[in-house]
């Protein structure tokens, strides 16, 4: 019995001996290849895997030279967090040293055109994204009096961001009102849409009022418009409780 209870003890310790130099060659051993995959919320492509590869190289040099134990995938997904439309990523080093790195790129929803100052985005999640010319989003405007990048800091000025992203959510959840939409226009208090397609002006109320306002304008294109086309009108106005007040052109 002895005999064979030291038979286990020995078998035991050499699969614990083998599974300890295991993990001892794996740490030193170097990444062995490079996955990366990028998953985009639209058709908007602003990142690119090349992009992605220059700037982890730059930072970290060729991940293939470098041991796994020095490789933090905390650091790297921290890193990549942090760049202008990257929503989050996912970082992993698999046991045959194989790192995935997966990146969803921030869906913009809105371009903010503030009075003074360079234009930005608002995303999907609230966040501000600096705009890429060479690649811009196909988004709709929002301009008018909004405050510019350096001042949304101010509590006056993140409300009216707020807002915007409000109404911007609103229309592009709406499955007819996002093909018509172009463009969201801040006046003093109060805000006013403009169109796609023809030469009217939207009229809308209180903030409290955009949920009725929106579903009465979805009705007028979806159900309205059939017997008499927009193009007569020069002005829709949607402050009117239970109705759309459509003004029409001069001939």
């Amino acid at each position: 019995m002895k005999k064979r209870a030291l038979k286990y003890v020995a078998i035991v310790l050499s699969v614990v001996l083998l599974a300890v130099f295991a993990v001892i060659f794996m740490r030193y051993r170097h990444i062995q290849e490079v996955y990366y995959e990028l998953i985009y919320a639209n058709d908007d492509h602003i990142i690119d895997k090349n992009e992605i590869v220059n700037l982890l190289q730059k930072r970290y040099g060729n991940f293939t030279d470098i041991s796994r134990k020095d490789v933090s995938c905390e650091e790297i997904k921290s890193f990549l967090e942090q760049q202008n439309f990257i929503a989050r990523c996912d970082v992993a080093i698999t046991l045959l040293g194989k790192l995935n790195i997966i990146i969803y790129q921030s869906e913009a929803i809105v371009r903010i055109y503030p009075e003074k100052g360079e234009s930005y985005y608002l995303a999907a999640d609230t966040s501000i994204l600096s705009v890429v010319e060479s690649k811009p989003a196909h988004v709709m405007i929002a301009s008018g009096r909004l405050p510019n990048r350096q001042s949304l800091q101010k509590d006056s000025c993140k409300n009216i961001i707020n807002e915007v992203y409000t109404l911007a959510s609103m229309i592009q959840k709406d499955s007819l009102l996002k093909y018509q939409i172009d463009q969201i226009i801040r006046l003093d208090t109060s805000y006013n849409l403009t169109v796609k397609v023809g030469d009217y002006n939207i009229i809308l109320g209180e903030k409290s009022d955009w949920e009725t306002e929106l579903k009465k304008l979805h009705y007028l294109y979806s159900e309205g418009f059939i017997y008499d086309g927009w193009d007569n009108y020069k002005q829709i106005d949607l402050r009117y409780n239970g109705q759309a007040v459509c003004e029409k052109k001069k001939k």
